[in-house]
């Protein structure tokens, strides 16, 4: 089954649609597909965007050279949340940002640990 939604009808789970009480991807594949209006926007979108470099901003504001193990044994959960001296670093959350900063177009910042300042942010 092959099902080409429009507006409203995307946020519909097709998959999980039943037929005589069995959801009918026991019986058939179901493929969802963009409509003809999302494919141009799309190339609408594409056409916009290569015509402009958007700079990259990569922050890890709370960064460590911890083990993850570490970490993950300091953190406290809490209906409320966490206070904000309890924060600690996302594990890897350095080395995801400086990642993606070399995988996409230049330009690029990369705000790392004490240099992650709104007044550095806003420049």
């Amino acid at each position: 089954m092959i099902v080409v939604p429009d507006g409203k009808l995307h946020l519909l789970p097709f998959a999980a649609l039943a037929d005589n009480g069995h959801y009918i991807l026991a019986s058939h594949l179901v493929s969802v597909v963009p409509s003809g209006t999302v494919l141009h926007i799309l190339e609408y979108r594409a056409q916009q965007t290569e015509s402009t470099n958007l700079p990259y901003v990569g922050v890890a504001a709370w960064t460590t050279d911890s083990p993850p193990h570490t970490l993950l044994a300091s953190i406290h959960r809490a209906v409320s949340g966490p206070e904000r001296s309890e924060l600690v670093a996302l594990p890897e959350s350095r080395h995801e940002v400086e990642a993606i900063a070399a995988d996409l177009p230049k330009p690029s910042t990369v705000l790392l640990g004490a240099s992650a300042t709104e007044v550095r942010f806003t420049q």
